[in-house]
């Protein structure tokens, strides 16, 4: 079973890896790290100096984060994708990789009425080619 995992900068929450493992045996588990990068095109100051530190700094916190996943014993990457758009990059991933699941976190704030509020998470959820798995984070207190 293939997961790709979809982080930001914030520390990750105990309740994603709870999501992830949840989904199937620990042994058919392969995992990906997805943090996407959006580029903003209204930037004309944004340097390539600007791009390599924002890449590293973004690698860094996806290889904490598969590190952790690691650790329990799973088959786990870590990428970093650029675009224009969060939720084009996180389809694209999915379809390229050919992802049988998608797990991203939405903040329980964030819910409005049973809603999600997040276009994100909206648009993945509507538009991936796979199945999708929303994890309610209670906080992020619970940080690795």
């Amino acid at each position: 079973m293939r997961v790709l995992l979809v982080i930001n900068e914030n520390p990750i929450s105990v309740d994603l890896v709870r999501g992830v493992l949840s989904l199937s045996d620990r042994e058919s588990i392969h995992v990906r790290i997805l943090l996407p990068v959006v580029l903003l095109r209204d930037r004309p100051s944004f340097g390539r100096l600007d791009l390599e530190w924002l890449t590293t700094r973004a690698e860094c916190v996806a290889e904490k984060v598969a590190d952790v996943f690691r650790a329990r014993g799973l088959n786990t990457e870590a990428i970093v994708r650029l675009g224009d758009a969060a939720v084009n990059i996180i389809i694209e991933e999915a379809e390229s990789w050919r992802a049988d699941w998608i797990v991203l976190g939405q903040k329980l704030d964030e819910v409005v009425d049973g809603w999600l509020a997040d276009t994100t998470v909206q648009c993945v959820t509507n538009y991936a080619p796979c199945s999708v798995k929303v994890v309610p984070l209670e906080s992020w207190h619970g940080t690795i």
